[in-house]
């Protein structure tokens, strides 16, 4: 929506305008690779982010995002149950993380991507389906390879290190 920029939507979310945010979005179930994300993030020690989760508990609990806030090196916020606005939490975030599990399904369409691109932010997802082909063709972000933590990691490290070399402004 018009009425959003990034600095009125960190406004509105308590976000600091100077920090770099990558969102997971969107419900905590196990196929989104939520739990994957947070057991990749133990051994982080790249730039700092804000890794901002938004969405409704379901595989993974708000106890459990709090064991792993005192596991990981980043600032972490849970904004948990139904998000309505999500518009502004696309908008806010310099970057989503699709951290897919294989059981996520190869030719399965993501609405979490689609919001991402319509917002024209940057993806972070797995090398398989759709996602792959999307972003060699038109350079929306960067692949990791699935279910591989290391990589994952480096890939995260890789783009907070330099967001504006891992995608196309001009086709995103």
């Amino acid at each position: 929506p018009d009425e959003y920029t990034k600095a009125s939507a960190r406004r509105d979310l308590r976000l600091r305008e100077s920090e770099t945010v990558l969102l997971f979005f969107g419900g905590l179930r196990k196929e989104k690779g939520i739990s994957f994300l947070l057991q990749s993030l133990k051994k982080y020690n790249g730039p700092e982010f804000t890794l901002l989760i938004a969405g409704p508990e379901a595989h993974v609990s708000s106890e459990d995002i709090e064991k792993a806030r005192s596991d990981i090196n980043i600032p972490l916020r849970y904004d948990s149950g139904y998000i309505k606005e999500s518009e502004k939490y696309f908008i806010a975030s310099d970057g989503i993380i699709c951290p897919y599990m294989r059981s996520f399904g190869r030719e399965r369409t993501s609405h979490i991507f689609q919001e991402a691109i319509m917002s024209r932010r940057p993806v972070i997802c797995p090398n398989f389906g759709s996602f792959q082909s999307k972003l060699d063709q038109y350079e929306l972000g960067l692949l990791f390879q699935p279910e591989h933590k290391g990589d994952l990691r480096n890939t995260i490290q890789k783009f907070v290190a330099n967001p504006d070399e891992c995608y196309s402004e001009q086709h995103m």
